[in-house]
C-alpha cells in the first residue's frame, strides 16, 4: 500500500491536536495520530528522518517541533552556564526564602521542561 505525501502542516496540526488531547507534546512512541487514520507517530519521525512521502528528510519529529513550535528537544538542549544556574538559584531562594536541592521541583520559566506552547502560532 502505498502511503500518501505528509505535508510540514498537517503534522503541526496533528502535533497540537495531541497536545490538546493528552497534555503532552507526541514523540515518535506516542502511538496511532488521533484523526489521521492508519498514521502513527513513528511512521512520521521516520519520514521526517529519511525521506519519503514528499519530506526530504534529515530531520526528526523532535526537531520540528523544536523549530517549529519552540518544543523541547532533550536530544538538543542548550549549554547550560554557571551564571544561570546561580541566577535560578537566588530566584528560588528569593521566592521561597530556601536553598533549592534535588527535591525543589522545576524551575520557573527556565524553558528546561516547556513542551508545545498553549496556543497555536501560525508559521509559513
Amino acid at each position: 500500500m502505498r502511503r500518501r505525501p505528509l505535508h510540514i502542516d498537517e503534522i503541526i496540526s496533528w502535533a497540537l491536536a495531541h497536545r490538546e488531547v493528552t497534555g503532552k507534546k507526541p514523540v515518535a512512541t506516542s502511538g496511532s495520530i488521533v484523526g489521521a487514520r492508519f498514521e502513527t507517530w513513528m511512521a512520521v519521525d521516520q519520514a521526517l528522518k529519511h525521506g519519503g512521502r514528499g519530506l526530504p528528510g534529515r530531520s526528526s519529529l523532535a526537531k520540528l517541533l523544536a523549530e517549529r513550535l519552540g518544543a523541547r528537544n532533550s536530544h538538543d538542549l542548550p549549554p547550560l552556564t554557571e551564571e544561570q544556574i546561580l541566577a535560578w538559584a537566588d530566584e528560588h531562594h528569593q521566592r521561597t526564602g530556601e536553598w533549592p536541592n534535588r527535591d525543589s521541583g522545576e524551575i520557573p520559566n527556565a524553558g528546561e521542561c516547556a513542551d508545545l506552547p498553549a496556543a497555536t502560532h501560525s508559521h509559513d
